[in-house]
């Protein structure tokens, strides 16, 4: 139980990291980044649950490649609308998010057979702990309270 709670906590903290700070709104949303904003609420909404609101994801392979598929695709469409001003700090995170998902590909996706493998864990600890990723969350998160937030 431990070990799959180490191997999906790296899961948890991608996704925090690139949409927890999120949280978006039409009422105060600068017209400039509506269009972005919105695919900001999508990702968001997505990811509200565990593994993309599907909580079953973690011991299915098939639902968790279904639900990182759907993440990184809004991830991926994230960034490529991103305003300037945000588009590096999207980048960090998009990458992440890749990074992870790269490593679930090559363990079909499943949690907990990657959860005996220490060195998976490791890397997913790795990739979670990146200080660039939690510095561009942070500033993300300073440009969506700003510009999406209600």
């Amino acid at each position: 139980m431990t070990k799959r709670l180490h191997a999906t906590a790296g899961v948890l903290i991608a996704i925090v990291l690139v949409v927890s700070s999120c949280g978006t709104s039409s009422s105060n949303t600068q017209p400039t980044y509506a269009s972005f904003c919105a695919i900001a609420q999508k990702l968001e909404d997505l990811s509200a649950g565990t593994h993309g609101q599907d909580p079953t994801a973690m011991n299915d392979p098939k639902k968790m490649q279904a639900s990182w598929t759907a993440l990184v695709n809004l991830a991926t469409q994230l960034e490529a609308n991103a305003p300037d001003v945000v588009k590096n700090d999207i980048s960090i995170m998009t990458k992440s998010m890749n990074n992870m998902n790269d490593v679930f590909k090559t363990h079909q996706y499943d949690l907990l057979k990657m959860a005996k493998i220490p060195e998976v864990r490791d890397t997913l600890a790795k990739i979670s702990a990146e200080p660039s990723t939690a510095s561009a969350s942070t500033r993300f998160a300073a440009f969506m309270k700003e510009n999406c937030a209600a």
